[in-house]
């Protein structure tokens, strides 16, 4: 296992029914509901730049109980893979459980594997030189990981690695009046998402991290705004921020905004063994592993990808285990 499943806004967007039927998935339902089971998620309070946002266009302020159920175009709480404070990775609500519950998983920290061998009874040879004999072997090592393991391991030629898809993003900076300045909360995770057809904007209340959570803290000056497309296409961004900046000038609790010329901040890569795999990550032509995570999709989910990668992590492997 690898990626970056904890290492994002958190956010938990259901699975889009337009990327069901594009992806081919006819079984999926099963699988959100079992994903959503295991993971588990919450919603935190809407701050002063969300709630004026929400008022400026009309959407409701109240955050109801969690959810990643799909809801109509507009503003919607976002739902956080977010447990007693901390972030909750893939590893915590997949792994960890049956490891300390039920014994059924041997689990290893920080053990770099070097290679995978395919065939009817695949190996993995960790970078110690030690070699795990396997029934099956389900790598999820993350869009970047999966290939390198594969073409290092010679399971696959390197010009068959496509490159990576990704939604183009913005982010619209937002300097905060005295009395709009969240205090007394180390970070602000994202509380409201609006989506629209071509593009969702993602609020942050302020971008203060944990090390500077003083009252003075530059951070607590400023939120953001992050605008994303939908689709790969960049088209939809420069509107979609004028919209905000355009909004947020009739705000009290807004000093300025501005997008930032140098930031991109959405790294949502997909889909880098598109022309490798099966509908389930199988390598056709290799025997004893599958690619399971988001390498392994067939096109860019239109929504924040995680709970997408999850679901399809579970369909895939649960087609091979049966196997």
């Amino acid at each position: 296992m690898g990626g970056g499943s904890a290492v994002n806004g958190m956010a938990l967007s259901a699975v889009d029914t337009d990327d069901v039927e594009r992806f081919g998935w006819d079984d999926v339902a099963r699988h959100e509901d079992a994903v959503r089971r295991r993971w588990g998620s919450a919603t935190v309070e809407a701050g002063p730049l969300t709630a004026a946002l929400l008022e400026l266009d009309g959407g409701a302020g109240a955050v109801g109980p969690p959810t990643i159920e799909p809801g109509p175009d507009g503003w919607r709480p976002v739902s956080l893979a977010l447990a007693a404070g901390r972030r909750r990775s893939s590893y915590d609500a997949f792994v960890a459980v049956d490891t300390e519950r039920a014994g059924r998983i041997s689990a290893r920290s920080g053990a770099v594997v070097a290679r995978v061998e395919p065939g009817p009874r695949p190996s993995v040879v960790l970078g110690s030189g030690e070699i795990v004999v396997a029934s099956f072997v389900l790598v999820a090592g993350g869009a970047v990981g999966s290939p390198d393991l594969l073409v290092d391991s010679g399971v696959i030629d390197p010009a068959l690695v496509a490159a990576p898809l990704d939604h183009p993003s913005a982010v619209v900076v937002v300097e905060l009046a005295p009395g709009a300045r969240v205090e007394g909360r180390p970070g602000a995770p994202s509380s409201h998402l609006f989506l629209a057809d071509d593009h969702q904007r993602l609020v942050l209340d302020h971008t203060c991290a944990e090390a500077d959570a003083g009252p003075d803290a530059d951070g607590r000056r400023f939120g953001a705004v992050i605008v994303s497309s939908r689709s790969t296409d960049p088209q939809p961004l420069a509107a979609a921020c004028a919209q905000v900046i355009g909004r947020l000038g009739s705000c009290d609790a807004v000093v300025g905004a501005a997008v930032d010329p140098d930031a991109s901040p959405v790294r949502h890569s997909c889909a880098t063994l598109r022309t490798v795999v099966d509908r389930h990550g199988g390598l056709p032509g290799i025997e004893g592993v599958a690619v399971i995570d988001g390498s392994a999709l067939v096109g860019l989910p239109t929504v924040n990808p995680m709970f997408t990668i999850a679901v399809a992590a579970r369909r895939s492997a649960m087609h091979h285990l049966r196997r």
